[in-house]
């Protein structure tokens, strides 16, 4: 029985030491991904702004244009949501490592 409470003591004291680390990772991982949404939004406001020249184009028959005209419109929704979800984990970073760490426990 006491060696079942030393080795329980060892893991409380191991969580113990731990859990700073682990929280300050998780925090800084929030505005990683947070950081990866902005990227990828960018990446596809550049292409979005690549449909719409090619959109632009006078050689394109109607059709082609609006088929390049709901590409850029896509991207440009896109876009806006990827914003909107890397806003969240910049303004709230501790949520979001709250969610990582329980969602690393399942």
């Amino acid at each position: 029985m006491e060696e079942i409470t030393g080795i329980l003591q060892q893991l409380i004291d191991m969580v113990k030491s731990t859990a700073p680390v682990l929280w300050a990772i998780y925090v800084k991982q929030a505005y990683v991904v947070g950081f990866q949404y902005t990227l990828s939004a960018i990446t596809l406001l550049a292409v979005g702004g690549y449909f719409y020249i090619c959109s632009k184009k006078s050689d394109l028959d109607d059709e082609d244009k609006t088929f390049f005209g709901f590409l850029c419109a896509s991207c440009i929704l896109i876009c806006v949501i990827l914003i909107a979800i890397s806003l969240g984990r910049f303004i709230n970073p501790e949520y979001y490592a709250i969610k990582m760490l329980i969602d690393g426990l399942r």
